[in-house]
């Protein structure tokens, strides 16, 4: 079957494949077309119409394309040219014919290798839409499929401005190197109309970097209109390339040109004009400059009116001529409507127009999802454009029927030329009652569309009362979209959210701001009772001090004799021990504070040191003595310490200073979640009856950091990661448990936006205080009230929250550090001492072997140590239990 040639689409792709099957057509089909018949051989019944009207020549229309041959040599003598720059700018009036001159003009002559082997160079074609480096990327996408390479390598054009010309070069990689990648941007004044500041300016930097990159081999070709010149002073790189006589206009035809493009596509399928009739055509068109779109409007008209193969006069006179056949057309198809579809065709005409804030009308593509009315079904929209896209009316181009099913191919729909809308009176009229509400519609709806492609992100909406205004004023008078509509809705439902935010924020700062003073003038009372102690024991320092000497002195002697001394002895020398310790401390904090009685400080400094490293008391005894030395945190039971004696204790100096909260020390967060301010200051980590706390150490804070309020729950971790909380307790107000360290870390990194989890040094201190409490609430364990600190014997997790175990609530404000779940940490669980720079907070990736801290989780014990701020828990960081949980916070930077 030697007629039949075979072209596998599969095997090359559409890109490679399309001039393939063009190179084949010609020898069998077009050059038969070309050649025109004799009139014996012409059947009138069976004459294809050669006129386009209002639609764009095609490629495969370049045997019916007439009258810019001499144009279309200059467009390939520049493309031939050795020039820096690899960029050629189409650009002239609308209707002026520019895209069917890239189309049926241009890219024919590079298939037939009119430029040195272009036969084979890749080639796309696309209009730039409001997302125009995705419609790059779509049309990229086969070529790159059919030379390869594997689809992710298109994701570079979205990250680096080079990313075109690598791609070229990747597609081009064993090409000779006078090959090209040659891309035609059809309509580039959508750049500057439909898409977004930001997308744009992206779109602009991958193109200019690829026609201008050294030795690149990205070959590009644009068709804008010339009343969009302007915008290019946005885009200094851009506007470059213009005028490095790299621009070629679309100009009028003259009048020889334009007698080709009227007889040429008749004589080519045997067609013949009534004599003088051609002439008379040509004198309309000179009156009406950028009449070619109405040119070839009126002549698919008058081939519809033919007399056989005749195209005649009469026919011409009747429809108005080149003027009046456009708008006698849509007239037409208007007047034979019902009262119902019309006013619907005014609402779909007008809402794909879009105007500029010059007031210039233009057309624009629209996803038929987003055609959408109020008191309308989609069946009636659906009919509609049915009609006024039929091939007979072809007011509006689908790129497929609007009824058929197709996965996820969107139906676009637009007005078939801007002739219509500069032609058509009607529609003119209904632009000019509208322009100010469609101006701000197409605003609107660029806004929209944005927020739609960032899934709907707050960060999107309008901010504002004015606009939100504005907005709704438009929203009741404007015949807007389902997702204008939409999108104006969230905006004022977040713009309310905010004010009852902001309200609730005032309310809460005003709350905080007077239990900052309530707590400050505790601090001031705490420090006048210390002073007052400390007076005191000052007098009573120095014959202390001294019987305090003996008595450790005597203690010594008498331990080394266990079997000559009584069990009545050894309680001596523990009260005395004791009491020496009590008084030296006090002293030294007095003398201190007060500055007075030298010579009894050093003294009373030295018994301490002594005490420090000799003293053998019990884990007990430390703990009791713990509650009746303010400051003292708890005294390490073993000699192994080392910690300087006025590093100790805080003085109530700087405990008050501590206690000193600003008025925003609790904040609202923009992920609407509250924090609390922990002052920068020092305390003492640890404990001296827990084994794994030992020793206590010296932790201080040069800034202040931000802890949350209370655990994360269910609902901030619903409404935050859109996903079902992994907790077996499904309370909104309950805390987050069963959820391993891992996807904690995450939540408070992303979901928080620039949170992360607390240091376990942190959270100590958020929960202790530079008191260096035993307990988040104080220094007494609650043996009578057990239940206003802990949710223990609830069998689980409780409610957290303002007004929930108020009385447990720590120095800062936050709830349950200790009474509820155990919380993640960022520390790597390791011994004490305690020291920041050790590794504790290495990151280990995702090594789910490792072991990392918890704190503060009691809920199913009333034991004393579990209630401790100090009371540690560590678990491999892959672990999910019920009883796991967490809480954020953040630097002060942040």
């Amino acid at each position: 079957m030697p007629d039949i040639q075979m072209v596998d689409f599969e095997r090359y792709g559409y890109e490679r494949a399309f001039p393939m099957l063009l190179d084949a057509l010609p020898a069998r089909t077009l050059s038969v077309l070309a050649a025109a018949p004799s009139t014996a051989e012409v059947d009138p019944v069976n004459i294809l119409n050669p006129f386009k009207g209002l639609e764009a020549f095609q490629q495969t229309d370049a045997h019916l394309f007439f009258g810019r041959e001499a144009l279309v040599q200059k467009l390939l003598k520049h493309l031939s040219d050795e020039r820096a720059d690899r960029f050629l700018a189409i650009t002239g009036a609308s209707g002026s014919g520019k895209s069917s001159l890239v189309r049926a003009g241009l890219i024919p002559k590079i298939r037939a290798s009119s430029l040195p082997e272009s036969a084979s160079w890749p080639l796309v074609i696309f209009a730039p839409g409001p997302l125009p480096t995705d419609a790059l990327s779509q049309r990229l996408l086969p070529v790159i499929s059919s030379y390869g390479l594997p689809t992710s390598a298109l994701d570079i054009l979205k990250i680096r401005d080079v990313g075109l010309h690598v791609i070229t070069e990747s597609v081009l990689n064993e090409a000779p190197r006078t090959t090209r990648l040659v891309l035609i941007i059809d309509q580039f004044e959508e750049v500057f109309t439909r898409a977004k500041t930001v997308d744009a300016a992206h779109f602009l930097d991958l193109v200019v970097t690829a026609a201008t990159e050294t030795d690149g081999r990205t070959l590009i070709v644009l068709t804008m209109r010339a009343d969009f010149f302007d915008r290019l002073s946005g885009y200094p790189k851009l506007a470059a390339l213009f005028e490095q006589d790299n621009l070629v206009i679309a100009t009028e035809m003259l009048p020889d040109e334009l007698r080709r493009s009227i007889e040429g596509p008749a004589e080519a399928v045997g067609l013949a004009y009534e004599h003088g009739l051609v002439d008379t055509i040509l004198e309309d068109v000179r009156q009406q400059p950028g009449s070619l779109p109405l040119l070839q409007y009126a002549l698919k008209q008058l081939f519809e009116a033919r007399q056989g193969r005749w195209l005649k006069t009469e026919a011409y006179t009747t429809m108005g001529g080149v003027l009046g056949a456009l708008a006698g057309h849509a007239n037409g198809i208007y007047d034979s409507l019902s009262a119902k579809q019309q006013d619907l065709m005014r609402r779909l005409l007008v809402r794909l127009i879009e105007v500029s804030k010059t007031g210039e009308a233009t057309r624009r593509r629209v996803n038929r999802s987003t055609l959408t009315f109020q008191g309308v079904s989609s069946e009636q929209v659906d009919n509609i454009i049915d009609v006024l896209a039929a091939w007979d009316n072809r007011l509006l181009i689908a790129n497929r029927d609007v009824t058929a099913v197709s996965d996820n191919v969107p139906i676009m729909v637009e007005i078939s030329h801007e002739a219509l809308v500069r032609e058509w009176p009607k529609l003119r009229d209904w632009i000019k009652a509208d322009v100010a509400d469609l101006q701000y519609g197409s605003e609107i709806l660029k806004d929209a569309q944005d927020w739609l492609n960032h899934d709907r992100d707050t960060e999107f909406l309008f901010q504002g009362d004015r606009r939100i205004l504005e907005a709704q004023l438009w929203l009741e008078r404007a015949d807007a979209s389902d997702l204008q509509r939409d999108y104006v809705i969230a905006s004022i439902a977040e713009v309310e959210r905010l004010k009852t935010h902001k309200e609730r924020e005032q309310t809460e700062k005003l709350r905080m701001a007077e239990a900052a003073a309530a707590s400050a003038q505790r601090a001031e009372h705490a420090e006048i009772a210390r002073a007052t102690r400390f007076e005191w024991a000052a007098r009573i320092a120095g014959g202390l001090a001294t019987i305090a000497v003996i008595g450790i002195i005597a203690a010594l002697l008498t331990a080394t004799d266990a079997t000559k001394r009584s069990n009545q002895a050894q309680n001596d020398q523990g009260t005395a021990v004791a009491q020496a310790i009590t008084a030296t401390v006090a002293q030294g904090q007095a003398v201190n504070q007060l500055g007075t009685a030298t010579v009894v400080q050093g003294q009373a400094l030295v018994q301490v040191e002594t005490a420090q490293f000799n003293s053998t008391l019990s884990a007990f005894e430390a703990q009791r003595l713990s509650t009746q030395i303010p400051g003292l945190g708890q005294i390490p039971p073993t000699p192994a310490i080392s910690i300087a004696p006025l590093d100790a204790f805080a003085t109530a100096t700087q405990i008050a200073t501590a206690y000193e909260h600003e008025d925003d020390m609790i904040k609202i967060f923009d992920d609407d979640v509250g924090m609390l301010q922990v002052p920068a200051g020092c305390f003492m980590m640890g404990s001296g009856s827990l084994s794994d706390a030992v020793p206590v150490t010296h932790v201080c804070f040069d800034k202040p950091f931000w802890i949350d309020i209370y655990e994360v729950t269910n609902e901030q971790y619903k409404r935050l990661t859109r996903q079902t909380p992994p907790s077996q307790y499904k309370g909104d107000k309950q805390p987050v448990e069963q959820i391993n360290w891992f996807d904690a870390r995450d939540y408070c990194e992303n979901a928080r936006m620039a949170a992360r989890l607390p240091t376990e040094a942190e959270w100590e201190y958020a929960a202790s205080g530079p008191d260096s409490y035993p307990y988040p609430w104080g220094r007494e364990f609650p043996h009578s009230k057990i239940g206003d600190y802990t949710v223990f014997n609830q069998r689980e997790t409780t409610d957290v929250g303002e007004g929930v175990r108020e009385a447990g609530r720590s120095w800062v404000g936050a709830y349950d550090m200790s009474g509820n779940v155990w919380e993640w940490v960022s520390s790597l669980y390791n011994f004490y001492p305690y020291k920041a720079g050790d590794g504790r907070e290495a990151d280990t990736g995702n090594d789910s072997t490792v072991l990392r801290v918890l704190r503060g989780g009691s809920w199913y014990s009333d034991d004393a140590d579990y209630l401790r701020a100090s009371a540690r828990n560590r678990a491999t960081a892959d672990t999910e239990y019920v009883t796991y949980g967490f809480r954020c916070a953040r630097s002060s930077e942040s």
